[in-house]
């Protein structure tokens, strides 16, 4: 059973040296922002245990012609709230640090070679905002 996912965004994605991606080259031209509820147990691809509840996750992706593609390990993902059991409500009231999602999003930039375009970067400023501060950071 797969359970729903809550879209955050989808931020427009440039190559790093500014120019526009190339509609025939299979490079990420979105970051799709999202959360879910992921059942835990062993990752069979990374053979790491992983916690039960909801998670956030940055993945850079090509969207062209009604297809979504991406890499494997091209993005990040994070527990965002340990659950028992899945609930609507719940994914539904998740939210995420404003300094770890930052720190994500950053590190997948970084990683694939890409950047935001100045809409994604005004969408992801806007994203920031409506983001709590963890204790730790007021200090």
């Amino acid at each position: 059973m797969s359970h729903p996912r809550r879209k955050i965004a989808d931020l427009p994605l440039v190559i790093s040296d500014g120019k526009l991606k190339d509609s025939l080259s299979d490079a990420p031209n979105i970051l799709e922002i999202e959360m879910y509820y992921n059942i835990g147990g062993t990752n069979c691809f990374t053979h790491k245990r992983e916690e039960r509840g909801i998670y956030i996750s940055v993945s850079p992706m090509r969207i062209s012609g009604g297809f979504r593609t991406f890499s494997a390990f091209s993005g990040m993902k994070s527990n965002v709230m340990a659950l028992k059991r899945f609930s609507k409500k719940a994914l539904a009231d998740a939210q995420v640090d404003r300094y770890l999602f930052s720190q994500m999003v950053n590190a997948v930039l970084a990683k694939n070679h890409v950047n935001l375009t100045p809409e994604g970067n005004e969408k992801f400023k806007e994203l920031l905002l409506d983001m709590p501060v963890s204790e730790s950071q007021v200090a």
